[in-house]
């Protein structure tokens, strides 16, 4: 089982930027409604992302506060569309947590 389908992949960019491209297999909760909608994600390892990583930073640091294992696509969209995913070792500590 590869990396990416043990990891749920959070989108926290507004509904538009996600339809102008995503990380494939990402799934869309925009930052404003993470809390509202903390019952939607699973219990399983996720990394969070935006566009450049303040968003995804953000929501990582919701995600954590309520018992989530998350972490930051650090670079966030952008950062994929250059480099591809990164590996988890990146921000294993945050995963631990």
């Amino acid at each position: 089982m590869g990396w990416r389908s043990r990891h749920f992949l959070l989108d926290v960019r507004t509904a538009k930027e996600f339809a102008d491209g995503h990380i494939p297999g990402a799934v869309n909760i925009p930052l404003d409604e993470l809390r509202g909608r903390l019952n939607e994600l699973p219990a399983r390892p996720m990394m969070a992302y935006c566009q450049v990583g303040l968003r995804g930073y953000l929501a990582t640091r919701i995600l954590l506060q309520k018992g989530f294992a998350a972490t930051n696509l650090a670079g966030g969209y952008k950062n994929f569309q250059l480099y591809g995913m990164p590996s988890p070792a990146t921000n294993a500590k945050e995963l631990t947590h």
